[in-house]
């Protein structure tokens, strides 16, 4: 634990240090900087509900940015704490703008698309409002897409914290990728081909505040999803993919933060996950060829996850959202009655066959009322 509160600590030093060359970089890059009356190159949102104890720190590393381009939409979802008294302190940058919704949206996805309305940039940096960046994370993913104009969105590395800015563990990438090895340096990839070998997988793109996209092509892509409540960021790095190029910056310049109030805390439990994850493989199958056996390994992992979920001692799922998972679980998978059984013997048997007795209830129950 005593290394976990240094490498915190180590975070916030370095952080707060660069404020000096930032301020350097104003005087000696006048025409990078925006005011208020030009267009910016960057715009810089930040969605933000009830994070106080962290938004001041967020805000400096916005401002602490060593690529001084860009605006700052600040957008608050209704917050019951003071964090927009903490947010009036940046008032005095002309770049910072302050948007304030009288009732909570309901969906951190009708804020991103808010806020992307609002922006004045072509590029959009969406900063989550108790994350944190290294003073160079907007440079490097600037530059990136400026070398590859065909990228619609370019990523870094993401170190997890927690709420006390510590380090938690991590290997910055996700261990079950099928080739870790792609992570390995930098890189630029057709968007298809990634969705194909790696995000038809899993969302591989950890944090949204790790992102920078441009702009049109996000709004060519339809925004965000209002209908989903956990993995619409996945789905909206997805539509973006299939319309251009992904860039990869193989440097951790963003921590995410992951705490009790995280909104992905409780979506397994519920079965919004498994849900949503189901739906998403279901709209890819129509959008694009997917290797069969990538098809089938998506589709492995998203029964033993519903499976896990089904089971946990703490399961919210009830039968309405029960009979929702199995409507988008058998749209996107022909087969899901055989896979259960495949799958059974890799957790707890009589606690598989739970899940097991209920989708062949639903089944049957569904070819009788068809008289199939």
């Amino acid at each position: 634990m005593g290394s976990l509160v240094h490498a915190g600590d180590l975070i916030f030093c370095k952080l707060n240090s660069a404020r000096l060359c930032a301020l350097v970089l104003l005087f000696s890059w006048d025409d990078k900087m925006a005011t208020a009356d030009s267009q910016p190159r960057v715009s810089v949102v930040v969605p933000n509900y009830n994070h106080e104890s962290f938004l001041a720190a967020r805000l400096k590393s916005v401002f602490d940015q060593t690529w001084q381009d860009f605006e700052v939409i600040y957008l608050d979802d209704a917050s019951t704490d003071a964090s927009n008294t903490v947010a009036e302190e940046f008032t005095s940058d002309p770049r910072f703008r302050m948007v304030i919704n009288e009732e909570n949206s309901g969906s951190p996805f009708v804020q991103w698309n808010r806020g992307v309305s609002l922006a004045r940039g072509d590029l959009v940096w969406i900063a989550e409002s108790d994350d944190l960046a290294e003073p160079e994370l907007l440079h490097r993913l600037v530059e990136a897409l400026d070398a590859n104009p065909h990228g619609g969105l370019a990523y870094c590395k993401s170190q997890p914290i927690d709420s006390q800015g510590r380090f938690l563990p991590s290997n910055l990438v996700w261990p079950d990728a099928a080739e870790a090895s792609h992570w390995q340096g930098d890189y630029v990839n057709d968007g298809k081909d990634e969705i194909r070998r790696f995000m038809v997988l899993r969302c591989t793109i950890p944090n949204a505040s790790a992102v920078v996209f441009r702009k049109q092509v996000y709004d060519d892509a339809g925004g965000a999803p209002l209908d989903y409540s956990y993995a619409g960021d996945w789905l909206t790095w997805l539509k973006i993919l299939l319309r251009s190029d992904i860039c990869y910056v193989d440097s951790a310049l963003n921590y995410h933060r992951k705490h009790d109030s995280t909104i992905t805390a409780g979506a397994a439990l519920d079965g919004r996950w498994a849900e949503e994850c189901y739906r998403i493989l279901s709209f890819l199958m129509a959008e694009i060829e997917i290797p069969q056996l990538q098809l089938e390994r998506v589709r492995d992992r998203l029964m033993v996850k519903w499976m896990a979920s089904w089971v946990h001692p703490d399961c919210q799922i009830d039968g309405p959202r029960q009979d929702q998972i199995y409507r988008a679980a058998l749209e996107a998978d022909p087969d899901l009655l055989k896979r259960s059984g495949r799958n059974i013997m890799r957790a707890q048997f009589f606690a598989r066959c739970r899940l097991v007795a209920d989708l062949v209830k639903r089944r049957w129950m569904g070819s009788k009322q068809t008289g199939h």
